[in-house]
């Protein structure tokens, strides 16, 4: 069972990787091509060539094509071993607040019957 929960997990962090991996490289040449089968142009707002704006735009793309790069080279270097680490942490918690309860539960205990001598 834990296979099969491990493999499930492994299947998905594949997946991820390759979803972001697909966007980051291949979004602008899928958006290009729809937009010159539905005959639409992609070119912007007319009357918004001017200098400035080719300026400003040309920045915000260079901005967002670098924080893509960003996310996309953290997501290839995310190790599968720092995911099960995650994930085996996030299991413990709960057996981290019993035992925590029943520490508390007990040293409760201790002082009511101490009182009580």
């Amino acid at each position: 069972m834990r296979r099969l929960l491990f493999f499930k997990n492994i299947i998905a962090i594949v997946f991820l990787v390759g979803a972001v991996y697909t966007i980051a490289n291949y979004t602008g040449p899928v958006k290009d091509n729809i937009f010159a089968m539905l005959h639409i142009q992609g070119g912007g707002v007319k009357g918004a060539s001017t200098k400035k704006a080719q300026e400003i735009s040309g920045k915000f793309s260079s901005d967002i094509r670098t924080q893509a790069d960003m996310v996309k080279d953290q997501a290839l270097k995310l190790k599968v071993s720092d995911i099960l680490g995650s994930f085996s942490r996030l299991q413990k918690i709960p057996q981290d607040i019993n035992i925590a309860e029943e520490y508390a539960k007990n040293q409760l205990t201790n002082l009511l019957q101490n009182k009580k001598k």
